[in-house]
């Protein structure tokens, strides 16, 4: 349940920035002291740790703002907005389960699968209504002309089917004389 708390898991990505924060500022100082020219510094720490804090900052800033969405929507038409509320959640739990790295000291083995689980359920109770949001919010099957785009929630049969009718679907690739190339070449 309290992976349907919204300020609960505000609060986790917020503990995942300032994580993400102290790990990039540490590794930044190290880097300072390795390096005479702070631009390599910079971009040495910039790799593998200023872009893990970026994309957490973003995913925060995602979560707030679909949690104010969620609220407006609720006020409006509460049934849509439990609908939408479980759409952000498992937005959340899925990042949550994505990055259990980064809340190290926050999840043990057992709360991890915990969260898996809920993903799954979380997903299950969103493709309920996922044809539904997907017709309220896009635009109508023949302008969209894809073989994913129909709200007949035939997509399996519809994309086999687009990709058996491409020309050519059963032909080999038209590179694997590519590779053939290169395993002659390499062998010799």
């Amino acid at each position: 349940e309290q992976l349907k708390h919204a300020e609960w898991l505000i609060s986790l990505f917020e503990y995942r920035c300032n994580y993400y924060i102290t790990e990039s500022l540490s590794k930044l100082q190290e880097n300072g002291r390795s390096y005479q020219d702070m631009t390599v510094a910079w971009n040495h720490t910039q790799v593998h740790y200023l872009i893990d804090l970026a994309k957490s900052f973003g995913e925060l800033i995602q979560l707030k703002e679909f949690n104010n969405f969620v609220n407006d929507l609720t006020k409006k038409c509460p049934a849509t907005g439990q609908v939408i509320a479980n759409v952000m959640y498992l937005f959340a739990s899925h990042v949550l389960d994505q990055e259990t790295s980064s809340f190290k000291n926050t999840f043990d083995a057992e709360q991890a699968k915990w969260i898996s689980e809920t993903v799954d359920e979380l997903c299950d109770e969103v493709g309920e209504n996922a044809v539904k949001i997907i017709d309220a919010i896009a635009l109508p099957d023949h302008v969209i002309a894809s073989a994913l785009g129909h709200s007949d929630g035939q997509v399996y049969q519809r994309y086999t089917q687009a990709v058996e009718n491409a020309p050519g679907c059963y032909d080999p690739p038209s590179w694997l004389n590519l590779i053939h190339e290169t395993r002659k070449a390499i062998n010799h």
